[in-house]
């Protein structure tokens, strides 16, 4: 391959470096030469023809060229090309007004040309994108960007995207490709590896892949998976130019903290518990908000657990029962209960809460799983703690325990350092059995401790989560 380089008659100082050379450049001659154009920093206006196997076709414009003793680089022209060669190649003054440029000539014969448009691609913010998230799923879609390229060749090949908010729950962040505005995972194309854990407020996940920028515009997606006790909120956000890796390429303008959703991706309620527990008549259902937006009330379904999935009924709501209204927007923390009567005595239940926001949307929580006592249960005579079941478990278990009489009861769980992880119960019980679910939805796997105390009567037993 060859480059000749049309030189322009007003640049005095060219004429004044060739004149220090002759025709047949030595290795020496050649680095000096090269060293005087890193100095000089020659700029021309010139037109540059690339010989090919088909021909030769032509570059305008102004050149800046650069080079050091290894290499030879720089801009041609108004297109903005990108120009570099290995120096392995010999330089020959042609008759006026050509320099050739020919490639492995001199050493190996090993060398290159590459020339290379630098295309401008426009990026474009998701402050337009809405998420709608949805507490234990996967693939959630919390924020988008847009990349345009003016031509072909351009590649998006590495990006940091900075999470902002407290949340917990989320994990497996990943990052995709998508040639419209919606989000589908299922044609989508994931870009790169999964970040598995979340890296926590303020930190950033980073991405490395190849992906070519449509010229009509390639939409990148952000997902996080959420546990089904997923709680708080997250935004994304690109920091700056250099958070975007682009090859062949470069941004038209200035990116600065650019978010990539209209607000922050939230969960309308911030749930602390959910537990299900045997009584007198039926089972009763509790659970506990640490915060809510615009929250309208909860619904609660049921259904027999040997059924098949899909046959939940629903047997509470916030529109006939006004102690299942929601809060609104608040900071502050609520309790709420229901108890559910309509329960055969033996019959095994799952139940699931969900709560409705301002626009109509449902967002399911927890599920839990309890056995109804039968009829005819015998009245505890003594106080006791039963082993959970099952165990180990993944993310639910059953506590049972025995009251031999009237007692104020407080049921905590612990790590094994010994650290207070979640209060299930503290309230004044009548004499009787109880069993209630604990869901670990949003903890690691280990042991954890599980301790009641019921007067003067204290026990402890062990658990193992596995996950």
């Amino acid at each position: 391959m060859k480059a000749f380089v049309r030189q322009s008659s007003r640049e005095k100082r060219f004429e004044m470096l060739k004149s220090m050379i002759n025709p047949d450049l030595s290795g020496k001659k050649l680095a000096i030469f090269v060293f005087i154009l890193f100095i000089t920093q020659i700029s021309f206006a010139q037109t540059i023809f690339f010989e090919s196997g088909e021909g030769y076709y032509e570059v305008e414009g102004p050149t800046h060229i650069y080079s050091n003793e290894s290499r030879m680089w720089g801009i041609i022209g108004p297109g903005n090309y990108a120009v570099s060669v290995d120096l392995f190649w010999s330089w020959s003054v042609n008759p006026e007004p050509y320099i050739l440029i020919e490639l492995g000539g001199y050493g190996s014969g090993n060398g290159s040309f590459i020339l290379e448009e630098n295309i401008t691609v426009t990026f474009a913010n998701g402050s337009s994108f809405t998420p709608n998230i949805s507490a234990g799923s996967s693939n959630q879609a919390i924020g988008r960007f847009q990349l345009t390229g003016a031509s072909t060749g351009a590649s998006l090949t590495g990006a940091s995207i900075k999470l902002n908010g407290t949340r917990t729950g989320m994990s497996n962040i990943k990052l995709w490709s998508s040639a419209n505005a919606t989000f589908e995972s299922g044609s989508d194309t994931q870009l790169g590896s999964t970040v598995g854990s979340d890296p926590g407020n303020g930190n950033s996940a980073s991405f490395n892949f190849t992906s070519s920028i449509s010229t009509s515009g390639t939409y990148y997606f952000v997902t996080v998976d959420l546990a089904s006790g997923a709680t708080g909120m997250v935004q994304g956000v690109i920091v700056q130019n250099s958070s975007l890796t682009i090859s062949g390429g470069s941004l038209s303008g200035s990116i600065s903290n650019a978010v990539l959703s209209s607000g922050d991706a939230s969960l309308p309620v911030e749930l602390t518990s959910f537990t299900a527990e045997n009584q007198s008549g039926g089972v009763l259902l509790k659970w506990s908000t640490e915060s809510e937006i615009e929250n309208l009330g909860f619904i609660l379904e049921r259904r027999d657990s040997k059924l098949e999935i899909g046959n939940w009924e629903e047997i509470a709501g916030y529109l006939s029962n006004t102690a299942l209204e929601g809060h609104g927007s608040t900071t502050e923390a609520h309790e709420y209960q229901y108890m559910d009567r309509a329960v055969q005595p033996g019959a095994t239940y799952e139940y699931r809460l969900g709560d409705v926001d301002y626009s109509g949307k449902v967002t399911w929580h927890k599920k839990l799983e309890i056995k109804v006592e039968a009829e005819g249960a015998k009245i505890p005579t003594e106080f006791g703690l039963q082993r959970a079941y099952p165990n180990p478990f993944n993310p639910t278990t059953t506590i049972s325990y025995q009251l031999a009489s009237s007692s104020f009861v407080k049921i905590s769980i612990y790590d094994v350092r010994g650290k207070l992880v979640e209060t299930l119960v503290n309230e004044q019980k009548d004499r009787g059995n109880y069993s209630l679910v604990w869901d670990a939805g949003g903890l690691s796997s280990g042991i954890y401790l599980y301790k009641i105390a019921a007067g003067e009567y204290s026990e402890v037993n062990k658990c193992l989560l596995i996950r």
